[in-house]
């Protein structure tokens, strides 16, 4: 069975008609979906089960509250082209700043400034996530072992020196994820207010 992992496209939460600006400029019907990763064995199954939601116009109270790590927004136009919605512009969509009908055009816009780390479901991110915690609670055991045991003290000090020197660079990766989100969220939020309300 192949478990390699990738992004397949989930339940969908509505639709909305918007100008298709990949398509040169003419109005388009886009739904938005839920989007999530998957062993690829099992991204058929996925796809299925989502395959005959009927979708309505989407409005913004109907957005979801909370997604899961491994789960991302994105829009779909009528020629079965996918845009994962960035960090920095799904929250502005929930709140309504900026409308549904202005998305794929501010997508359009900002996408040549975007790199992958923008988007949800980008691996580091994902490995960051869950990866460092448990360095952190393997390291403890050699930790442990060093305080208790004087023989081979050097050694386990060694290997849990090892495992904790690549969490180092988590909390700088994290703030510099972060603070690019932030930047860009209000450089969104301004094209935003300026061309689509």
């Amino acid at each position: 069975m192949d478990m390699t992992r990738m992004i397949v496209r989930g339940r969908c939460l509505g639709m909305f008609r918007a100008p298709n600006p990949w398509e040169g400029g003419g109005i388009d019907r886009w739904t938005v979906h839920v989007y999530q990763v998957a062993a690829r064995a099992l991204a058929g199954q996925a796809a299925a089960k989502h395959a005959q939601d009927a979708p309505q116009q989407l409005a913004p109270s109907q957005w979801p509250d909370r997604l899961t790590p491994h789960e991302a927004i994105g829009i779909e136009s009528s020629d079965a082209r996918h845009h994962l919605l960035p960090h920095a512009i799904e929250p502005l969509c929930r709140s309504g700043a900026l409308p549904l009908e202005g998305v794929p055009l501010l997508l359009h816009h900002v996408e040549h400034q975007l790199v992958h780390a923008d988007f949800p479901l980008h691996t580091p991110r994902l490995i960051l996530k869950y990866l460092a915690p448990v360095l952190a609670a393997i390291a403890l055991i050699p930790l442990v072992l060093a305080w208790r045991e004087t023989w081979g003290r050097s050694a386990y000090l060694g290997i849990a020196l090892a495992l904790l020197l690549p969490l180092a660079a988590w909390p700088v990766l994290v703030r510099r994820w972060r603070t690019r989100d932030a930047r860009l969220r209000a450089d969104f939020a301004a094209l935003a207010q300026e061309n689509f309300r």
